[in-house]
């Protein structure tokens, strides 16, 4: 049996600079500063909690004046009694450590560990005593960074430490995060205990869903004394979801691994949100020899199919990317995915909360971006039982990655980590090699096949590891063989990450998009003041032509062109930038709502030409002007209530105009036939555009009505929709900018009122 001995919770720490002090050592720790710290942790936290620096770690300028500890080194030191089993074999494990560690226990220098996605463990069986002492050093990523071998291909395409070590990329400032390059042992610490016998690999895979049928392969890798492979070895399966339920039994016939298939009658299938339940059975194994327990587990499975349909490019033949769930296309509508906060330990106790959000925002897919982390369990298991499809990308964005042999191996074992922690997760529908490193390479002239680790290291382990899920290579994705007509025409991809010069969210760049599936765009939006007071001080508040806005636009150079961007937005659809802050947060936020709307309802309303959207983004991971509708403190942009009716399953929107009319859409992104009554209404006037009755097959678009206009009519109309004895409410902007801001205003509180947008 493995039993877990948890080491969280009260460290101390030791700090200091690391050209100040070369000979600091476990046994002599003197010399440096010495604070409490919490594990898991960060070690700007602890400073902070220490009152070594200032509590709040995003106020004003405290990022800039925190980057003096980019060169210290840390020290964690952990005190702690054990009584040992007789017989038993005890591993430290961490779950993560960021970034470059020693391992010391008991003086004796047990391991080291460089990449702060991959788990490390040691078996320290033989060094425990009652007392024990254990010591981590962290060095200065920057420093070991500079260590590294530079070489003329990552030269070429815009090297950054992100190119050299293996620690979230958006550590080292990014355009939604500040710089904050940290430290610390951010997941939790523990002690396993083992008798000799274990089950270290246990899985789950769908091999086919059919007519009252499904066949599920079940596979097992134990740790069983050599000598006893002889006697019967068996796993013992049961499964359970509401009423349905099997048992199963996994012989391993004097070996120590094997796998099983099984076919379960009138199985629970495992759907997306909107298109039928989230199934999830709760899996029970026990390692059994000669009839006795030895080892046992719990997991989930889901019940499902994914297909992923692509082609390299689109040409007039043949173009598609799709999603197909159990055999049916599905509209994907969600959002990206970054790290909750900056400093990675505390993220976890927010996550859970953000996902609500995604579930609130009728979100059913969500994109992992590259620049950040492997989600913690509970991240999965929300996704799991909430119909909520996970776009997993591998922890690379951006910046090309260094290929020497000895990068390559910590991605490959990396990658391993993640796959097999997180291949039972029935969201789970895609492995994918990177964030944009193809377009980096691509716009570098660079051609993106020479990147062997997702063309050649990382699909194998996929394969190897993962059998039956999709494995995308780049997102977005480049071929050899059109890297050629990449140069000269970007809109060739079925998968697009649509960001352009950001201008009118209506210009033809966004509205005559050809991509079938995109799953990277956004628009700005500045915060609510009650969120600016806490984000800059007080003589920083307004106007925003200041260092302290710059900072916390996130460009690590100080410009203010994320202002001037967000201006410009405003200034396109009100024709004039407010003077007062109040009147700007207002127009921006308009802007900003006004624009995501289009984008997905631009996507939906194009099915089945088009399969999919992932905005960017639910929220920020610290207090900034972004492109998230919530901010880091939990309030909510005009743009995530805007988000929520139109990822309505089914919806009613109104099609861009199109000789001399503008359309009437319902779309449907259920498996239910959907009828009722609608009605579009002018909200200022009350006057009714047009009425009447629907029927919407499932899985389909239908065109209800055309409403004939004018560009010149500025008209803000209401779509009310009932079905299922419910009613529902969308709405529309006519005509073209520029608006005026308190017209705009004035029929927004009226379509709230009777709407209850902001329920």
């Amino acid at each position: 049996m493995r039993e877990k001995i948890l080491l969280d919770g009260e460290w101390k720490l030791f700090y200091y600079d690391h050209d100040a002090l070369q000979d600091f050592s476990p046994g002599t720790p003197t010399g440096a500063g010495c604070v409490s710290a919490n594990v898991p942790g960060n070690v700007e936290i602890a400073l902070a909690d220490a009152g070594v620096i200032p509590k709040e770690l995003y106020c004003g300028m405290a990022t800039v004046r925190n980057e003096v500890f980019e060169t210290y080194d840390w020290w964690y030191q952990k005190s702690f009694s054990y009584s040992k089993k007789d017989g038993a074999r005890v591993k430290l494990c961490f779950d993560a450590v960021d970034c470059y560690a020693e391992y010391y226990l008991n003086g004796v220098k047990i391991g080291t560990s460089d990449n702060a996605f991959t788990p490390v463990s040691f078996d320290v069986t033989e060094l425990l005593t009652v007392q024990n002492t254990l010591f981590v050093h962290i060095s200065p990523t920057v420093l070991k960074a500079f260590e590294k071998p530079f070489c003329s291909y990552l030269a070429s395409t815009r090297p950054g430490f992100q190119s050299y070590v293996r620690k979230p990329a958006y550590s080292f400032g990014w355009d939604i995060f500040p710089r904050a390059v940290s430290a610390g042992i951010v997941r939790s610490v523990y002690l396993t205990e083992t008798d000799g016998y274990g089950i270290t690999e246990f899985g789950a895979f769908t091999e086919e869903v059919s007519e009252g049928k499904a066949t599920v392969r079940f596979f097992a890798i134990t740790d069983i004394p050599y000598r006893e492979y002889r006697k019967d070895v068996q796993i013992r399966i049961t499964g359970a979801c509401g009423e349905s339920r099997f048992e199963c039994v996994l012989n391993l016939l004097h070996f120590k691994a094997g796998s099983t298939a099984v076919d379960i009658a009138n199985p629970l299938i495992w759907w997306p949100y909107g298109y039928g339940d989230a199934n999830v059975y709760d899996i029970c194994y026990e390692l059994v020899v000669d009839g006795e327990v030895k080892d046992f587990g719990k997991t989930a499975m889901g019940i499902r199919t994914v297909k992923l349909e692509r082609t390299k490019s689109m040409t007039a033949e043949n173009h598609c990317f799709r999603f197909l769930i159990n055999g049916v296309p599905i509209m994907c509508r969600g959002s990206n995915w970054v790290p909750t906060d900056a400093y990675q330990s505390r993220a976890g106790a927010r996550n859970v909360e953000v996902l609500r959000m995604f579930s609130e925002a009728h979100c059913n897919i969500v994109r992992i971006w590259g620049g950040g982390v492997y989600e913690t369990d509970d991240f999965y298991d929300y996704c799991d039982r909430n119909g909520i499809m996970v776009w997993q990308d591998f922890c690379m964005a951006c910046f090309p990655v260094s290929m020497d042999s000895d990068t390559v191996q910590s991605i490959k074992q990396e990658a391993e980590s993640a796959v097999k922690r997180l291949r039972s997760h029935p969201s789970l529908i895609l492995w994918s090699g990177d964030n944009e490193i193809d377009e980096t390479n691509a716009n570098c002239g660079v051609r993106p096949g020479i990147n062997i680790i997702t063309r050649e290291i990382l699909p194998q382990v996929v394969a190897m590891n993962d059998w039956g899920r999709p494995y995308l290579e780049s997102s977005p994705y480049i071929a050899d063989e059109i890297f050629a007509e990449y140069k000269k025409q970007s809109d060739i991809f079925p998968e697009r990450h649509l960001w352009g010069v950001r201008d009118y969210y209506k210009s033809a760049f966004y509205a005559q998009s050809h991509a079938h599936f995109v799953s990277e765009t956004g628009y700005h939006g500045c915060p609510c003041r009650k969120t600016l007071e806490k984000t800059v001080d007080p003589e920083y508040l307004w106007p925003p032509d200041n260092e302290q806005w710059a900072l916390h636009s996130s460009d690590q150079n100080g410009s203010l062109a994320r202002i001037k961007l967000m201006q410009d937005q405003v200034e396109q659809l009100f024709g004039a930038v407010p003077n007062e802050l109040d009147d700007f947060i207002a127009a921006s936020q308009i802007s900003q709502a006004e624009a995501k709307k289009f984008f997905i309802e631009r996507i939906r309303i194009k099915k089945p030409y088009t399969s999919g959207v992932i905005w960017w983004n639910m929220q920020d991971g610290w207090p900034q002007m972004s492109d998230a509708v919530i901010d880091y403190f939990f309030e909510k942009k005009l743009a995530f209530y805007y988000i929520k009716k139109s990822q309505e399953p089914f919806a009613l929107m109104i099609d861009e105009m199109k000789d001399h009319n503008y359309t009437l859409v319902a779309s449907n992104d259920t498996q239910i036939k959907k009828r009722g009554t609608f009605r579009v209404f002018d909200i200022e006037t009350d006057e009714t555009l047009c009425e009447g009755d629907f029927s919407v097959a499932e899985n389909q678009n239908k065109e209800l009505a055309k409403l004939p206009m004018t560009y010149a009519q500025k008209r803000f109309l209401v779509l009310v929709w009932n079905t299922e004895q419910k009613t529902f409410f969308n709405h529309y902007l006519c005509g073209m900018p520029s608006y005026d801001l308190k017209r705009y205003r004035k029929c927004l509180e009226k379509y709230a009122s009777l709407s209850e947008l902001f329920e």
